[in-house]
């Protein structure tokens, strides 16, 4: 008769057998999936460290992130608004801009994803006629993140260690930006309709982090 403990020594044997078949299986999807891409972005393919260096990746400048915290942060601003919201109008971020600006703002970031970021780059980039020694730095999620104007943006800063990262790893990278935004800034001017989400997430860990709050909504 097989006893009890035996039964159970089988049965993790047996579960410790699907989790490395299930981990094998997910490996080679994995790397299927960084050779399938691997025209697309230049890159040596290797399941620990990819390396691109591909002139197809997005440009960005020599700069220190550190230095940007350390430097900059009392006259940093940043932007933060939900990507759809249509409804905003450039005049009134410019406002918000500008009362930034009479704060002593003077750089501000914009992670140039929805119709916010791309509105109020645009916003700033047309008030530098007014004052020109105001800049726009466009915080890219990842290096291959290339849906930007770069004419509207004084520096394209890459504010990770890594490479580049993975498929995988984007949307995570993306919430990661925003809070390295918001660390660099000392301003977030907002343009927020609900709590939830991206927007609602990093709003909510600038007001933790002690940012001054510029809303558009109330001009």
């Amino acid at each position: 008769m097989i006893s009890i403990t035996h039964r159970r020594k089988s049965a993790y044997a047996y579960l410790v057998l699907l989790s490395k078949q299930f981990y094998t299986v997910v490996k080679t999807q994995a790397r299927k999936r960084l050779e399938s891409n691997r025209s697309r972005y230049n890159c040596v393919v290797t399941m620990n460290e990819p390396k691109c260096f591909s002139a197809r990746l997005a440009p960005v400048l020599p700069r220190s992130f550190l230095s940007l915290i350390m430097e900059e942060r009392d006259i940093t601003a940043l932007f933060i608004g939900n990507r759809d919201c249509t409804e905003v109008k450039t005049e009134d971020i410019e406002k918000a801009v500008i009362k930034a600006i009479n704060s002593g703002i003077r750089v501000f970031l914009n992670g140039g994803q929805g119709y916010f970021d791309r509105t109020a780059a645009r916003a700033v980039h047309h008030l530098k006629e007014r004052y020109p020694d105001i800049k726009s730095y466009l915080m890219l999620p990842y290096r291959t993140f290339k849906d930007y104007d770069a004419t509207l943006y004084d520096e394209v800063i890459f504010p990770f260690e890594e490479h580049i990262e993975s498929y995988y790893t984007y949307i995570g990278n993306i919430q990661k930006r925003n809070k390295k935004m918001v660390d660099a800034a000392s301003v977030a001017i907002i343009y927020v309709r609900s709590v939830t989400g991206g927007a609602g997430k990093t709003l909510a860990y600038a007001k933790k982090k002690g940012l001054t709050i510029i809303n558009v909504k109330e001009g």
